[in-house]
């Protein structure tokens, strides 16, 4: 029992290191962007050179500009400058 929970322990984070390989290869230096904004909720994939985001079909670089909105929206709900 205990050899099978370590294996499965082992299995997952083996699973979720090649998920974010992936992804990194998907989205390249937008992937701190991607891994901010599905955090707050957003769902969002690659789509070609673009990126679906909810409903919208965006460039990469407003796909930057979303996430470089959202953390500042963060910053001045907590009242930081």
């Amino acid at each position: 029992m205990r050899m099978s929970l370590r294996n499965t322990i082992r299995r997952t984070a083996d699973l979720r290191r090649e998920v974010i390989e992936r992804e990194a290869i998907l989205y390249g230096p937008l992937l701190e962007d991607v891994m901010f904004l599905r955090r707050r909720g957003f769902i969002l994939h690659a789509e070609g050179k673009r990126v679906r985001l909810g409903n919208r079909l965006v460039s990469r670089s407003t796909l930057h500009d979303i996430a470089a909105r959202e953390r500042r929206l963060i910053r001045n709900a907590r009242g930081d400058r």
